[in-house]
């Protein structure tokens, strides 16, 4: 598995920064996904580390996150994604408690699983033009709190504002995360 690394300019590793993983679309790649989401200004001028995943080919697709793999017997993309954490602590001294995860599209919808899976490991998740899978929600004992930025459009083909067969609506995933966070909801 690969991944690629942008330090911010004059990067010293006594700074403790924070990690902002971002998981591309599917059919994607690492460098399409710098495209959909260009952190490296911002990783710049507010100092943390970005990182941008390669998905493999999977029974999503080619080059696509295998999203009920980590757990089905699949790809384990949980444990791709510990492992990644694990080498940017180990490598770069992020500060373990302020790793984030975004995605686009299928890079979005693996997020949720890693809020799911790896709470523990994980402080915020922001997925855009994504949804939550149904089982992502039903299968796991949700119990840490956990932050989340959703960004979805209401005429997403892909990614149904008032969700599918395979994913929840956008209402229902935003009384998860309220209700998770203990959030009150305006």
């Amino acid at each position: 598995r690969s991944y690629t690394v942008f330090l911010p300019v004059n990067f010293n590793a006594a700074e403790n920064m924070p990690a902002m993983f971002f998981f591309h679309g599917g059919g994607g790649t690492a460098s399409v996904g710098i495209l959909e989401c260009d952190l490296r200004p911002l990783a710049n001028a507010n100092r943390f580390i970005a990182v941008y995943p390669q998905a493999i080919n999977s029974s999503s697709g080619t080059n696509s996150w295998d999203c009920r793999g980590d757990y089905y017997g699949g790809i384990d993309e949980g444990g791709f994604m510990s492992a990644m954490i694990d080498v940017v602590i180990a490598d770069y001294n992020v500060d373990a408690k302020r790793v984030y995860a975004g995605g686009y599209s299928l890079g979005g919808s693996i997020v949720y699983d890693f809020a799911a899976y790896l709470p523990d490991r994980v402080a915020a998740i922001a997925p855009v033009a994504a949804n939550m899978w149904e089982w992502t929600l039903s299968d796991v004992n949700w119990t840490t709190p956990i932050a989340c930025l959703h960004i979805l459009g209401t005429n997403d083909f892909y990614a149904p504002y008032n969700g599918n067969a395979y994913s929840i609506s956008t209402a229902a995933q935003n009384a998860h995360f309220v209700g998770l966070n203990g959030a009150v909801d305006p």
